[in-house]
């Protein structure tokens, strides 16, 4: 299965259940978090891939984010 059909934008996928975002379910915005390994870039992918097919303008931003210990350090409240 492609990452779009008539069912939606597959974003999931056990054994042979599937998970699929609807075109009409989607919201403007989204935000994938996650550590490490956890498949935020294949997730991404999918979803980006997926819209675009549909005909819907896709931006990502990667914002890398620091730590709350580095961001405490630059406070001086560590």
């Amino acid at each position: 299965m492609s990452s779009f059909d008539s069912t939606g934008i597959l974003i999931g996928k056990h054994g042979d259940t599937q998970c699929c975002l609807l075109p009409d379910k989607a919201n403007r915005h989204g935000l994938i978090t996650g550590a490490t390994g956890t498949g935020k870039t294949i997730t991404l992918q999918s979803l980006a891939e997926g819209f675009s097919r549909m005909g819907v303008p896709v931006e990502t931003i990667n914002k890398i984010v620091r730590t709350s210990r580095q961001m405490l350090n630059e406070i001086g409240r560590e």
